[in-house]
């Protein structure tokens, strides 16, 4: 199993919303075959993230948050 992620900077003419839902039919059969798991990553040229890219960050925060003792800053 693994993990595709779409990254796309949209403009303000389109929703991240819309683009996450493209990416979504895009990737979706070709993830299904492979047993992936997908996230469409969309953001605004101004930085706002779409909801399954903050879903994304947080998945990826979560993963590494056992191991974080292992980096400390001196």
């Amino acid at each position: 199993m693994g993990t595709v992620t779409d990254v796309t900077l949209i403009c303000e003419s389109t929703t991240t919303v819309e683009a996450e839902k493209n990416k979504t039919t895009k990737h979706a059969e070709a993830c299904g075959r492979q047993n992936c798991t997908f996230y469409p990553f969309a953001m605004y040229t101004r930085g706002t993230l779409g909801s399954q890219a903050e879903h994304f960050i947080n998945t990826i925060a979560k993963a590494v948050q056992p191991h974080l003792h292992h980096f400390t800053v001196r």
